[in-house]
């Protein structure tokens, strides 16, 4: 999985939940990765970060409210046969059809392994002795002896599942509003069917660069008109907003000294309506 794919999952769960701490599990492999992407985001909480079939026994984690285990805690494949074998008189079988092992001991062995990891690793904040939430990423199968509350879909979250293209076009767009919310206080979607006025505030062609970018290549460069299916792309501007604190205000854009027009426009908190002159 992208890098990007990880900010907007974690954008998206700290967006939906609020909590003040949260342990998150992941493969060994993927740990950097997974602890760079949540930090680009810079969530107001606490995060502790491990990995599958790592410390054991510890008490570490307790007080955190919330432990997110992502990814499947899939084991090692050599590892778990050799395990296996120590144990069974006629060794376990490799061979696949179609990608799926044929031994169903094999296949029992990786899915008490992936299951019993997972409660391990959810116990880790010590449930049984405090209120604590669990969520799952990547790992969409029944768990013996762990009972789910609640599935959510990613699409019933704010905003909408994206495709991959589209999120692509999202992380260049969430980058965009960022850095013009950092340079000017406050970010207009008028910009985007604007482009000259944006140029005049900016004056930084790397901005200028992305926004023609997604003028040419995006809807997230085109006008969010009701009329023209801008509704999502609305969603997901306010989403970006919200994680970088900002409000709705209005801005009055003079041309000559002479009232032009209102433009909604997202600025830092406390939000203010501004005058462009």
């Amino acid at each position: 999985m992208k890098t990007r794919q990880i900010q907007f999952i974690f954008r998206k769960l700290f967006q939906q939940f609020r909590f003040e701490s949260v342990l998150i599990y992941t493969y060994k492999s993927h740990l950097d990765k997974v602890r760079k992407a949540v930090e680009a985001i810079k969530p107001d909480m606490k995060i502790a970060y491990d990995y599958f079939f790592g410390s054991r026994g510890t008490n570490q984690y307790q007080d955190c409210e919330v432990v997110v285990i992502f990814g499947s805690a899939y084991p090692d494949i050599n590892e778990l046969i050799a395990k296996e074998n120590a144990q069974n008189a006629v060794e376990l079988s490799k061979h696949k059809v179609d990608g799926v092992y044929q031994d169903p001991r094999l296949v029992q062995a990786i899915e008490e392994t992936q299951h019993h990891e997972i409660k391990q690793c959810i116990h880790r904040v010590r449930p049984t002795n405090n209120s604590r939430k669990a969520f799952l990423f990547c790992s969409d199968f029944a768990i013996d002896g762990l009972e789910i509350n609640q599935k959510i879909q990613a699409k019933e979250w704010p905003g909408e599942a994206l495709s991959e293209e589209r999120l692509d076009d999202f992380q260049i767009y969430t980058e965009l509003v960022e850095d013009v919310v950092e340079k000017l206080g406050f970010y207009a979607p008028y910009f985007q069917s604007n482009l000259p006025l944006m140029k005049q505030l900016v004056q930084d062609q790397d901005l200028i660069n992305k926004m023609e970018c997604l003028i040419q290549i995006s809807k997230y460069g085109k006008s969010f008109s009701v009329g023209k299916g801008g509704g999502k792309y609305r969603k997901d501007l306010k989403l970006i907003a919200d994680n970088l604190n900002s409000g709705q205000a209005k801005m009055k854009i003079f041309n000559n000294w002479k009232y032009q027009s209102w433009t909604n426009i997202y600025c830092l908190l406390p939000a203010k309506d501004k005058l462009l002159e």
